[in-house]
């Protein structure tokens, strides 16, 4: 038996995962996936966008280790942000979700890289 069980670990980022799912399936879920990142990192989605990208991938770093499914989650809902914007023709608003989604979801699978498991690429 595991010391840590999987859901422990991966439940938070199977959540979101749904949450865009479901978002992408049915628009009006946004609030469901901005709900999912608050709740994981106490922090609201839109505060997160709005922050330069070295930032908020600082947020995510203990002592120079990533918190990778937390980074994960954030990193796939800040790209999800950059396709609505880009959708929006918002593109440097898109540009800049986009950068720092990638840069966590990166960061993410360097730490982790059994993430890829999930679909973040």
């Amino acid at each position: 038996m595991p010391l840590i069980d999987d859901d422990f670990l991966f439940g938070p980022l199977k959540r979101l995962l749904e949450a865009i799912e479901k978002h992408v399936a049915d628009p009006s879920e946004t609030e469901a996936l901005e709900r999912e990142v608050e709740v994981a990192c106490g922090i609201p989605l839109s505060v997160i966008d709005n922050m330069p990208a070295d930032s908020v991938l600082e947020m995510f770093k203990d002592g120079g280790k990533v918190d990778a499914p937390k980074a994960a989650l954030v990193g796939t809902a800040l790209r999800r942000r950059r396709s609505e914007y880009r959708e929006k023709g918002e593109l440097l608003r898109a540009l800049r979700s986009g950068k720092a989604g990638d840069a966590l979801v990166a960061a993410a699978l360097a730490e982790r890289p059994d993430l890829a498991d999930l679909g973040l690429t």
